[in-house]
């Protein structure tokens, strides 16, 4: 689900996401061996000012909560690698960032 708004000078954008629980096999484990891993939600959040005609800044987050797949529970590397590789939404956690757009053509 997503809602955009603007008001005023400002613009802005949340985002959540639900992934359902998957299963997946881990590294050296036999073919029909697998680890059933929870659902989980994400939250994306961006806000930015409207004051420039041409030019959209923004800052915002991925993962804005910092979330991560439930560990994997098969020793997989001696711990170098804790969640599953087959993850829908991936491991790498928040992601933060600004972001400048600019309209040449209108």
């Amino acid at each position: 689900m997503t809602a955009n708004f603007t008001s005023g000078l400002l613009h802005g954008l949340i985002r959540s996401s639900w992934y359902g629980k998957f299963t997946s096999a881990q590294l050296g484990a036999c073919d029909a061996c697998g680890q059933t891993y929870g659902a989980k939600m994400l939250v994306d959040a961006e806000v930015g000012p409207r004051q420039f005609a041409d030019i959209d800044l923004s800052i915002g987050a991925r993962h804005l909560l910092d979330t991560y797949p439930d560990r994997a529970s098969l020793d997989n590397g001696f711990g170098i690698f804790p969640w599953p590789m087959a993850s829908p939404f991936g491991y790498n956690g928040r992601y933060l960032y600004a972001r400048a757009a600019v309209a040449f053509l209108r």
